[in-house]
C-alpha cells in the first residue's frame, strides 16, 4: 500500500525525498528514488524497471533481496535510505 499512500503523506509534513520500493509508483510531485530488489520473485525487476521508466522516466537503483526488503535485508535498506537521505 505505500505506493498509494505515500504521496498522501508527502502532501502533510515538509518531505525532501520519497524511495518507494519495489514497483509501487505513483506519480508524487517530490523528489522520488525507486529501490528494487533484484530477486523479487512477485514482482520481478525487469517489471519494475519498465514501470518506473514509464511512470517516472527514471532507472530504479537495485540491491540483493526479494519483494519485502525491510524483512529480509534491514540493515542494508537502511543503509541505503540514510544513504539517500544525504
Amino acid at each position: 500500500m505505500g505506493g498509494l499512500t505515500a504521496p498522501i503523506v508527502c502532501e502533510r509534513p515538509p518531505v525532501r525525498l520519497l524511495v518507494l520500493l519495489n514497483a509501487m509508483i505513483p506519480r508524487p510531485d517530490v523528489p522520488t528514488r525507486v529501490l528494487q530488489g533484484r530477486d523479487d520473485r512477485f514482482l520481478p525487476a525487469e517489471f519494475q524497471r519498465a514501470i518506473a521508466e514509464q511512470r517516472l522516466g527514471i532507472t530504479p537503483d537495485e540491491m540483493a533481496g526479494g519483494h519485502l526488503l525491510a524483512l529480509s535485508r534491514p540493515r542494508e535498506l537502511a543503509r541505503r535510505l540514510e544513504a539517500y537521505r544525504g
